[in-house]
């Protein structure tokens, strides 16, 4: 809290829980006069000495704490600058180039020497930093030049500080800015296979085959190897002979023998080994496995669900097994709707090249049932 009267600053800081917590301050946001107080189970209100230089101070189980730091008679505000959106960038970009803006020295009225400072948290990420000289306007140029093939979050910190011999209680010089960069050089898109809602088989035919289509890595420019597993609840009602996949085939085949009459519930699971710092490796469909006397006709024997790919996408959205719907909305993550239109034919094609990175949801409308998917965009 900002007391403008008396020239001071209040932090009040509330320790909930019933173990102690550490709080640390930079030396540089301790006033010279600065006091603070506490109530806890044992103190009132009381005042706490804090030792010259202290920077961590102890905040004892359900107590609150206040820290009041004051400037004296001489009136300082503190630095300031706009704060800069954290970003994402895709790819192997060389740098990036930011415009610091907004920076003053907080008090128009006074003559205060104004240093621009930045630094980044991992070189991992980035190889080195420039900034412009501060020369009293009210803006600098930051770049920061990017390690290349590295994918990985770094976080800038822009420091302000005011050299100012008359503000003697080292009142508020500092202003702190940071901004997260992240970069990420490959996305790895998640396996998927055709879904399924059920799998028929007969009971009189013996061992038989259930086929999955449509497998792939999901990653055309990078060779993955898939690893596929199979799972079943309440399989009394057949036997899991065995799960054939041949790295880079487009089906699954799933032999079992069955047993007696009735449905269970099957799952399989596909996994890659491509690189996911950012995307996903992994996916799975549940699905009805069957069993029918020998007068059913198990032609259908794969009735596909609705497929989105590549999720996350970035130019384009494809929804496989759509026929049965007549109309399509899409709304961004607060509701807004983005676009809405009609459904012909079996695939509907989203353009989202324009859509801003993030999270969407599309509903698909029938006369008696919609339905909603989740999709992301990542540019």
């Amino acid at each position: 809290f900002w007391h403008e009267e008396d020239n001071s600053m209040t932090y009040v800081l509330i320790n909930k829980s019933a173990a102690e917590k550490i709080v640390n301050f930079d030396s540089y946001d301790m006033a010279t006069d600065t006091r603070m107080f506490r109530t806890s189970a044992t103190e009132n209100c009381e005042a706490i000495k804090i030792p010259a230089g202290s920077e961590s101070f102890l905040l004892p189980p359900m107590s609150v704490s206040t820290f009041v730091l004051s400037g004296g008679e001489y009136n300082n505000h503190p630095p300031t600058i706009e704060n800069v959106k954290d970003t994402i960038l895709i790819g192997t970009p060389d740098s990036l180039a930011i415009v610091l803006r907004g920076i003053s020295d907080g008090d128009t009225d006074k003559d205060q020497d104004l240093e621009v400072t930045a630094s980044f948290d991992n070189p991992a990420v980035i190889d080195r930093i420039s900034l412009s000289a501060y020369t009293g306007t009210d803006s600098a140029q930051l770049v920061l030049y990017f390690d290349k093939g590295v994918s990985g979050e770094t976080i800038t910190t822009v420091l302000l500080t005011e050299n100012d011999t008359a503000n003697t209680n080292g009142f508020m010089p500092v202003t702190r800015m940071s901004f997260s960069t992240w970069l990420i050089n490959y996305v790895n898109q998640p396996p998927y296979f055709n879904e399924l809602d059920t799998a028929y088989i007969k009971l009189s035919k013996g061992q038989q085959a259930i086929t999955l289509t449509g497998v792939t890595g999901g990653n055309e420019e990078v060779e993955e190897e898939l690893d596929v597993e199979f799972w079943a609840v309440h399989d009394r009602y057949f036997d899991f002979d065995s799960l054939i996949y041949e790295q880079g085939d487009s089906n699954i085949y799933i032999w079992v023998t069955p047993k007696r009459l009735g449905a269970a519930i099957a799952r399989v699971s596909i996994t890659d080994n491509g690189e996911t710092i950012f995307g996903d490796n992994y996916f799975e469909d549940e699905f009805f496995i069957k069993v029918m006397d020998s007068g059913v006709s198990t032609d259908d024997l794969q009735n596909p669900r609705i497929t989105l790919f590549p999720n996350p996408a970035d130019q384009s959205l494809k929804l496989s097994n759509v026929a049965d719907y007549e109309r399509y909305s899409v709304f961004s993550l607060s509701g807004r709707k983005i676009e809405a239109g009609l459904i012909s034919g079996d695939a509907l094609y989203l353009d989202t090249e324009s859509y801003p990175a993030g999270i969407y949801y599309i509903k698909l409308t029938a006369a008696d049932r919609p339905v909603i998917y989740k999709f992301m965009v990542s540019h």
